[in-house]
């Protein structure tokens, strides 16, 4: 246990841990989820566009992740899309994986595991 302590503590410093725990504090709790909305939503034409929003369990509305992927906008919009849904996702999960890994380090430091 010791040991990983160590290799914790030369990874990242106990100052810049509880900057992420203050941030991680200061931001809206979550779980959060993605919707996905295209536009034109329902034609007529191609979809052009794409919105990420990425929302509390409540509705609120958080940030949007937004992408632009009409013929003059991007070479490849299949893959404009999936980046910009993984982004997105990776965002909206972020407030609980983070969550997640400060428990695993207060666990470890305080010698209990987290399973």
């Amino acid at each position: 246990m010791e040991e990983i302590l160590q290799i914790l503590d030369g990874l990242i410093q106990k100052d810049q841990i509880e900057e992420i725990r203050a941030r991680h504090a200061a931001a809206w709790p979550g779980p959060h989820f993605v919707e996905e909305t295209p536009y034109p939503p329902e034609g007529p034409g191609p979809v052009v566009h794409t919105d990420f929003e990425i929302q509390a369990v409540d509705g609120s509305r958080l940030a949007e992740v937004s992408c632009a992927h009409g013929p003059t906008d991007v070479d490849d919009p299949m893959r404009a899309v999936e980046g910009a849904r993984a982004d997105a996702t990776f965002f909206g999960s972020a407030w609980a994986d983070i969550q997640t890994l400060l428990t695993v380090i207060d666990d470890l430091r305080a010698g209990r595991s987290s399973k």
